[in-house]
């Protein structure tokens, strides 16, 4: 994994060579939810003519990236951990010989797990000047490689290529200078995870072979501000 991380850094660092003209550095901390919604769901049968069950789960997670910044081109490295454990949030509703029911929330905090990724975020931008600072939208890929994945103090998984995530992601970020070489640039994404969990086709398979539907999907929202150096 470590060697998969230095080759697409190092791409990453050649493709900014290309907009050397603007280029600057910093560092920055940044904050991400991530969040894992899970949603079964049935229609028709006999005694539960409907059923849908839908569980989000809770991470919340700070870290620190350093940043490479080429006008159109950002390129960061860095590596966030999980905070305060996970939370679940569980949601059902169905329908039993024709009388609906709805089933009580149920959300819970669980302290025990703990999670770390290495970060490397790749990002197309297009900058419009607005008076002495810079806005652009934002569009690429944030790859999210996992170091740790403990529950409890102990290790979760022995594959951790199923706990990678590869989001694909878009927002809006900002240079607002503070002097001539020195700028505050805050930023805010949204991403979709497109690589699915270890046992996503074994459960939607079997969902799907009994009548109904199941979808698994990772979400990220990421904010951070950082100071950056031009060059």
């Amino acid at each position: 994994m470590k060697k998969k991380i230095l080759v697409l850094f190092m791409m990453a660092l050649c493709a900014t060579s290309v907009f050397a003209f603007d280029l600057s550095a910093g560092l920055d901390v940044d904050y991400s939810m991530q969040l894992r919604n899970i949603n079964i769901s049935r229609s028709g049968g006999f005694l539960v003519q409907d059923f849908k069950l839908t569980s989000n789960t809770f991470y919340h997670l700070m870290g620190v990236r350093a940043f490479f910044d080429a006008k159109y081109i950002r390129v960061s490295l860095g590596a966030n951990f999980s905070l305060n454990g996970s939370t679940t949030k569980l949601d059902s509703e169905g329908t039993l010989i024709g009388l609906s029911a709805v089933l009580p929330t149920s959300e819970g905090n669980d302290p025990n797990p703990f999670i770390g990724y290495v970060n490397l975020s790749l990002l197309g931008k297009y900058p419009f000047r607005v008076g002495r600072s810079k806005i652009y939208p934002l569009v690429g890929f944030d790859l999210a490689f996992n170091i740790i994945d403990k529950y409890n103090g102990n290790d979760t998984s022995t594959n951790k290529k199923y706990l990678h995530k590869y989001y694909f992601v878009a927002g809006f970020g900002s240079d607002i200078r503070i002097t001539r070489k020195l700028y505050l640039s805050p930023t805010a994404v949204f991403g979709i995870n497109m690589k699915k969990s270890e046992n996503y086709e074994t459960i939607e398979s079997f969902v799907s072979g009994v009548g109904g539907k199941y979808t698994d999907n990772t979400m990220l929202v990421n904010v951070g501000i950082g100071l950056g150096y031009k060059f």
